[in-house]
């Protein structure tokens, strides 16, 4: 299984898969950030509901879950926010 580096920014959505089945889990890989993750077809609202909170070192499993898989850093933002996408 190949993974990506995926760097986050603050107040925006970052999108980290094509929505592929092959896309099989992310990894919050920040040192000190929460990660909101959502899935969703286009970009969500910041205010979406649906999601899934990260904490450091945490991951999600795609699990069927259909979507484009979407991330937004939360909380005390660090300088170091990146997800590890597996696919």
């Amino acid at each position: 299984m190949a993974s990506k580096k995926v760097n986050l920014v603050a107040g925006v959505y970052t999108r980290l898969d094509t929505g592929a089945d092959t896309a099989i889990d992310a990894q919050n890989r920040s040192a000190q950030s929460n990660v909101k993750i959502i899935f969703a077809a286009t970009i969500p609202a910041l205010d979406a509901d649906g999601d899934y909170i990260l904490a450091p070192s945490q991951a999600i499993p795609r699990n069927g879950k259909t979507g484009l898989m979407w991330a937004l850093p939360i909380g005390p933002v660090a300088a170091d926010v990146f997800i590890t996408v597996g696919e």
